[in-house]
């Protein structure tokens, strides 16, 4: 049976986009026949010091991790948080995951630390991979670019759905408005949004369009690490913050959004428009090559520099309900990102 060794930094364990990812390649390959060992590392896991941690990190991976390869059978390891040892070890073959070139396209929304390890990064695999794999076509066209290398050297494999092309609420209806109502919010009557405070993922941008809104009934949900205390400057009312949440309550927002806005001044894909897309919950965001390629003709875009534009979009698509539900005729831009697509793309890197 052929192998294939899998890994990926932490992200399985921190269940990040990356950790889904990682799953998603996990799954497929197993499916596809091979035998895929997937590199945990439970022994950093338990560190809380993420500084620790990440150096920690970067010498196992420099290494105890290319000492373990020498003695393993398999020559192919997909390298899905980017990463590569920095010494290449002969006769194996690296695929590392590229998800985008943020930090040199969008460089104002990065820390100097963000900055210094990203570059860090790829320059490891600069020159130790056997093809690069990479999430869109618009960062494949980036990465050839930036490394001035062949189109063929760049294989993408799409992300896909984070509960499937069809997805489904487990829990009664009773109870998703029971957890609706937990925060403060009704069925069909507020807009949602999934984002980081990553200044990249342009939240303040919103929450100005928003506050500028005269129809108030419709609430503005936001999931993620944001908080009132990091908007103290701004009017806040009707804006509900529920930090973190778990999978099920996620579906169950998705599912009952009125619509949903993804506002990125930069993503190397962009998987929230394809959930919403999934649940038949309408899009607008960022007029940006990447949401163009993986949206279709299934959002409205808006000038991502422009509060205005961004809220003359939000009140025509509140203001015209068949405005909006002409969005969620094109239910055929889902299908490219179903599992079998992936299945096609992956063949193409690893045989």
């Amino acid at each position: 049976m052929k192998k294939i060794i899998i890994e990926d930094g932490l992200s399985l364990y921190k269940k990040t986009g990356i950790g889904q990812y990682t799953q998603n390649i996990y799954d497929v390959l197993v499916e596809m026949g091979y035998e895929v060992e997937m590199k945990r590392k439970h022994f950093l896991e338990k560190i809380k010091n993420s500084t620790l941690k990440r150096i920690l990190y970067i010498l196992w991976l420099n290494i105890v991790f290319p000492m373990s390869l020498i003695f393993k059978g398999s020559d192919k390891i997909i390298f899905t948080n980017t990463i590569t040892p920095i010494f290449k070890i002969p006769f194996k073959n690296y695929y590392p995951v590229l998800h985008d070139l943020w930090v040199y396209k969008s460089p104002d929304t990065a820390s100097f630390a963000q900055s210094l390890y990203v570059k860090f990064v790829i320059f490891s695999i600069r020159h130790a991979y056997k093809k690069i794999v990479t999430v869109s076509d618009t960062v494949k066209n980036e990465i050839v670019d930036f490394f001035k290398c062949s189109p063929d050297e760049v294989c993408v494999v799409y992300n896909t759905f984070s509960f499937g092309e069809n997805p489904t609420v487990s829990v009664s209806e009773e109870r998703q408005k029971s957890i609706l109502s937990e925060f403060g919010i009704e069925s069909k009557k507020y807009i949602l949004s999934v984002a980081t405070l990553n200044k990249r993922k342009n939240i303040p941008m919103l929450i100005d369009a928003y506050n500028k809104l005269d129809n108030k009934d419709v609430k503005l949900v936001l999931v993620g690490g944001a908080s009132t205390e990091s908007f103290k400057d701004v009017d806040v009312q009707n804006i509900i913050f529920t930090g973190y949440v778990d999978d099920e309550t996620l579906k169950v927002l998705y599912k009952n959004a009125l619509l949903y806005v993804f506002p990125s001044l930069y993503e190397g894909f962009g998987i929230p428009i394809i959930d919403a897309q999934a649940f038949g919950i309408p899009v607008i965001c960022s007029d940006i090559p990447v949401f163009r390629e993986v949206a279709g003709e299934g959002a409205i875009f808006f000038n991502h520099k422009s509060c205005d534009d961004l809220q003359e979009k939000l009140e025509n698509t509140l203001g015209q309900t068949q405005y909006a539900e002409n969005l969620l005729k094109d239910q055929e831009n889902i299908k490219r990102f179903n599992i079998g697509i992936i299945k096609n793309m992956l063949t193409e890197v690893v045989c």
